[in-house]
């Protein structure tokens, strides 16, 4: 395994852990594994953890054992497992997680040199991630990506910490992560960690210039049964860590309230709808539904059917113009961090997706705070 091996000509780099967990196989790993391995920085180890491999990912194994160090399990560990698992076994100063996934960008600059040079005067640096632009529904959650980017740009500019990452693409120190104790048995183990590195004064950045790509959900059913999984893991996280989140709030409430609007568009949908205060026949059919689907989740369609049915019909005009507004905002966060923005996506992004994610946040929060034994909830995902 050539892998962590230095030499007296490159003493003087940082070494580069690479950790990639995949479950079962990943149609990306192949590309992924051979543009690591192509990367000309000299100082690296690549380590790719499966669980529960196919015949696909074990002949994927078979092809670079010999450059690539894989820890493969038969039964299903948890990805938080592996990867805690797999980082007794690295030896970087830098440790780079990708999930199996990804796809790095094409280019002749090495990856890895720039994750190095960008993560020099932090603890924490977050990659910048894009959604494969493979379907319509990809096309709508790219948005969703740009959002999140937006929103840890602004903690990163203003404050220079993060409460809060997508944890498919991000870099830290090796000492934080040992101060941290790795990752924590929880759904939502990149926010967990992310949280835990503000509250110890870890620096976080938001990378401008370092992407990776992703594959998401291609149709909506499988987009719903992700993101049904993730509302709860930050329903979880919220119930967790709600006190030191109120903190926050009163000590840097501007760059939380407009990361909160800039990652939830929908915030918008919402505050025209409560703000001034009513209650109407229809405002009692949505809520009814909402705590209706805590309990079964097949009704969460039909609430956010009756929720966007009711703002369009109530407050048509200022959803228009509070819309006219927004959208040159998000235009220019574009061009400032380099992401596609095409309009028509946007807005259907902006009025149908974003809302139905929101729901189902608010809902899993309803659902959470009232069920306090939730481990029905973490058996089903393999993360933990």
């Amino acid at each position: 395994m050539n892998v962590g091996i230095l030499d007296a000509r490159h003493s003087s780099k940082k070494t580069v852990s690479v950790f990639i967990p995949v479950f079962r196989e990943s149609k990306l790993l192949k590309p992924l594994l051979e543009k690591l391995i192509k990367d000309p920085y000299p100082c690296k180890e690549i380590i790719c953890i499966i669980d529960e491999p196919t015949q696909k990912s074990l002949e994927t194994v078979e092809t670079f054992k010999s450059k690539v160090k894989f820890i493969v399990n038969g039964h299903r560990k948890g990805k938080v497992n592996a990867l805690n698992e797999a980082y007794r076994f690295s030896t970087g100063e830098v440790l780079l997680f990708l999930d199996g996934d990804c796809k790095l960008p094409d280019g002749s600059q090495s990856f890895l040199e720039k994750v190095v040079d960008e993560i020099e005067k932090v603890e924490i640096l977050d990659i910048k991630k894009k959604a494969l632009r493979n379907s319509l529904m990809a096309k709508l959650t790219y948005y969703d990506y740009f959002c999140h980017s937006i929103g840890n740009y602004i903690f990163s500019k203003t404050i220079g910490r993060c409460i809060a990452f997508n944890g498919a693409a991000f870099a830290i120190k090796r000492y934080a992560f040992d101060i941290l104790g790795g990752f924590r048995r929880v759904l939502s183990e990149d926010s967990d960690l992310a949280i835990r590195s503000f509250l110890k004064g870890f620096k976080f950045k938001l990378s401008k210039d370092i992407e990776v790509y992703t594959q998401v959900p291609p149709s909506l059913k499988e987009w719903y049964t992700q993101r049904r999984r993730w509302g709860i893991g930050a329903a979880l996280w919220i119930r967790e860590y709600y006190k030191t989140l109120a903190e926050i709030v009163v000590k840097h409430p501007k760059t939380l309230f407009s990361s909160m609007f800039a990652v939830a568009p929908s915030l918008t949908f919402l505050l025209l709808n409560i703000l001034p205060p009513t209650f109407s026949y229809e405002n009692f059919i949505v809520l009814l539904l909402s705590i209706a689907a805590t309990k079964l989740s097949f009704l969460i369609p039909s609430a956010y059917v009756a929720l966007i049915t009711l703002l369009l019909l109530k407050n048509i005009l200022p959803l228009a113009i509070s819309f006219a507004i927004v959208i040159p905002l998000y235009w220019w966060a574009s061009k400032k961090l380099n992401y596609t923005f095409n309009p028509i996506e946007f807005s259907l992004y902006y009025f149908l997706l974003s809302p139905l994610w929101l729901l189902i946040v608010i809902i899993s929060l309803i659902r959470t705070f009232l069920i306090k034994d939730n481990n029905d909830i973490l058996k089903t995902d393999w993360k933990i």
